[in-house]
């Protein structure tokens, strides 16, 4: 019978594994010998978030959650197992390090489902053992494989170590060696063709970078370093290659779904990706923030105005092109003045095409937001975020 496993890499996006490869052998296995899709977007900054919207397949299902203590979930929207076609025989997760905090366990439970199994592991070899035995047994299953200790920096090692760089580096490469574990069962036990791997980071952490949120690295606003993150599928018979076409967190369930169904190449079609940091309905000291991307640029607001990066080519983008011009009084984009021959040369030269993608993700932006606003979920004064620039690096 088929299988799903997802394999969940905590806090890891794609600037991060692809220049620290040597930390990820078995990711680099999985890129080489499954599908990867290089021009992947997570759809939120938060883990909770992230697995929400891989297992509902959308945001609306998390839409009325005022916080994640407490958090509602929408049951009329279907999960990942009710795709068409999809059945599961038993569903499992297994987790490690133990939640010392309660709600964590209580969201993920009402995520998943009541019919699911979850497993915390109190170390790290008893959450081996525990994949090892899940992987071995499964026969129709889904598996869903979870190692956050890249997070918490607190799962206990045998090893002592004398820097916090080095034990970062450890916890990181750990995650990596789950997935070699899952890797290695799967072959062990004959499984790999009929089971089909996801192997997904759900959101980055800025790691202290550009000064934002005066150093807090979670749920900032869905920069493309916090959203861009690695996807593979592996296994199941699947064509190998790379697939550089744009797929979001909300794709993965039908996705799966036409694995299930006997596509060995499964197919997707989206022009934009949509994301967010906390729900709409949230109140916190953090700046809410939400993007949309075509997979070369980024649109981006917050209360503060308008953001804009070139995300394709520059994995750590940091600059708001959007610094460059400034806005007339009905919404216009008007470049700026530079004596510079650089900037003549190249940014007024590249200024047309930027001023194209920016009022065409301007307008997705815009619906999406007023759909937020029309349900409530919104303040109606977020329309006025539309109407200035953030000039966050002058």
């Amino acid at each position: 019978m088929q299988n799903i496993i997802i394999v969940h890499m905590e806090s890891l996006n794609s600037a991060f594994y692809y220049t620290n490869q040597n930390m990820f052998p078995n990711l680099r296995k999985v890129q080489e010998q499954g599908i990867f899709f290089s021009n992947y977007w997570s759809t939120a900054t938060s883990t909770i978030m992230t697995v929400c919207d891989l297992m509902y397949g959308n945001d609306v299902c998390s839409g009325q959650s005022p916080d994640l203590v407490r958090f509602v979930l929408d049951e009329a929207y279907g999960s990942f197992e009710k795709q068409p076609g999809m059945e599961f025989q038993n569903k499992k997760m297994i987790f490690s390090p133990r939640f010392d905090w309660i709600y964590d366990f209580i969201d993920l439970k009402m995520i998943m489902g009541k019919d699911t199994c979850l497993c915390q592991g109190d170390n790290y070899p008893e959450f081996c053992g525990l994949i090892s035995d899940a992987v071995k047994n499964m026969n129709g299953d889904f598996l869903y494989i979870y190692d956050w200790s890249p997070l918490v920096m607190k799962s206990k090692c045998r090893k002592k170590f004398s820097t916090w760089n080095e034990y970062y580096v450890h916890q990181y490469c750990q995650t990596d060696n789950v997935l070699g574990l899952v890797l290695e069962e799967l072959e062990k036990t004959g499984k790999k063709d009929q089971t089909l791997c996801i192997i997904f980071g759900d959101h980055g952490d800025d790691l202290y970078s550009y000064g934002l949120n005066d150093g807090f690295t979670h749920a900032i606003p869905p920069y493309p370093n916090m959203i861009r993150t690695p996807l593979a599928f592996y296994g199941g018979l699947l064509e190998q290659g790379t697939d550089d076409s744009l797929v979001c967190t909300f794709d993965i369930g039908h996705m799966a779904a036409q694995w299930w169904r006997g596509n060995v190449r499964p197919e997707h079609k989206r022009n934009y990706v949509f994301s967010r940091n906390l729900f709409p309905r949230q109140q916190s000291v953090l700046e809410k923030g939400y993007s949309v991307t075509d997979g070369i640029y980024m649109l981006l607001i917050t209360s503060k105005g308008l953001e804009m990066y070139i995300c394709r080519f520059i994995q750590h983008s940091n600059f708001n092109i959007l610094n460059w011009f400034k806005l007339d009084r009905n919404g216009r984009l008007i470049i700026k003045t530079c004596a510079n021959m650089h900037f003549k040369r190249l940014i007024r030269e590249q200024a047309a095409d930027f001023e194209e993608a920016f009022y065409k993700m301007r307008v997705v932006l815009y619906r999406k937001l007023y759909v937020l606003i029309k349900k409530r979920l919104l303040d109606n004064r977020a329309k006025q975020w539309f109407y200035h620039i953030h000039y966050n690096r002058e």
